[in-house]
């Protein structure tokens, strides 16, 4: 057996746990969706009120939409088409090498930047609004992004060209699923997931800062119990806390696992990044919508996103 085929037939086992790993991701972003329909149907999609009554019920086409509202729709449900093309033809026996080549070149391109781009937009309307409507800070935020966007951009390029030129065909008799390509160097990977890192970090670091810059306005504070923070500025606390330990952690182990394993296994834990992105990410804006829904039922997005709603309910005694 030459050499080419021997490493084909010992990561023949590798492919099929990626794509049961794959699969299991893709279930997961499902059963999310599934979990959050109805919600977004009442906060996102289909409920227009109006001053007149608070029951009536708009269709989808004639609701208001808003750049807010669109980076929510495709966030969650561009990483559920995308993972279901991805999976489809990763579980395709024998596709030819031209097919691979063009596959390598999409999902490269069309798979973390897209992600973390949406992700980061919404981030960027959320402290935009937080710092009120600084001009300053959205510039910083925008340099951040921007930042991360380039270095995003170099290493899928750098991997679509890479992957693309060696690209495996299956011998004769021995079908596998899905695309095989040859190890090759990875030396850019930690240009792939540090700035997103670091540009997490700085997101997160900028909240926690509004947060307690809130609690220390209110002067005197007896304990714990007496601190008045707004539900809105709370939420996008609670939200930012958890969307950047589950990333965080996600990027960290997608770094790991890219940088110590081989073979088809150094994308085993991609498929999961990509679904939780989906999950934590489309959370940062239904939860706001949520809770300015219950602080007044006529909240559009502008109200969603304003620097007005991050007051108080009531003043500190």
């Amino acid at each position: 057996m030459s050499a080419l085929n021997h490493y084909i037939v010992s990561n023949i086992e590798g492919l099929r746990v990626v794509n049961y790993v794959e699969v299991a991701a893709l279930t997961a972003l499902l059963y999310d969706v599934t979990l959050t329909f109805t919600r977004e149907v009442i906060f996102i999609a289909i409920i227009q009120l109006h001053k007149a009554t608070e029951t009536e019920v708009g269709n989808f086409l004639s609701a208001k939409w808003s750049f807010a509202k669109i980076l929510y729709l495709l966030t969650r449900y561009y990483g559920l088409a995308f993972l279901i093309a991805k999976t489809i033809i990763d579980v395709q026996l024998n596709l030819p090498a031209e097919v691979c080549k063009t596959y390598f070149y999409w999902s490269a391109g069309a798979s973390e930047i897209v992600f973390t781009t949406l992700v980061n937009l919404i981030l960027v309307l959320r402290l935009h609004a937080l710092y009120d409507r600084n001009p300053k800070v959205l510039l910083f935020l925008c340099v951040a992004v921007s930042g991360e966007f380039a270095a995003e951009f170099y290493v899928s390029v750098r991997t679509a060209i890479d992957t693309s030129k060696h690209v495996i065909s299956a011998p004769f008799g021995l079908p596998f699923a899905g695309c095989l390509t040859l190890d090759g160097e990875r030396p850019y990977t930690l240009a792939a997931w540090v700035p997103c890192i670091i540009v997490a970090s700085i997101f997160f670091s900028m909240t926690l800062y509004k947060v307690i810059q809130k609690i220390k306005l209110q002067g005197n504070i007896r304990s714990i119990s007496s601190i008045q923070i707004s539900p809105l500025l709370a939420g996008i606390f609670k939200d930012g806390t958890i969307f950047y330990l589950i990333i965080t952690i996600a990027l960290i182990v997608n770094t790991i696992t890219v940088s110590s394993l081989s073979g088809p296994y150094i994308a085993i834990c991609r498929s999961w990044l990509f679904s939780l992105y989906s999950i934590s990410g489309c959370r940062l804006i239904l939860h706001l919508r949520e809770i300015a829904y219950s602080k007044s039922k006529h909240s559009g997005w502008s109200e969603t996103i304003s620097a007005n709603v991050f007051q108080p309910l009531m003043k500190p005694r």
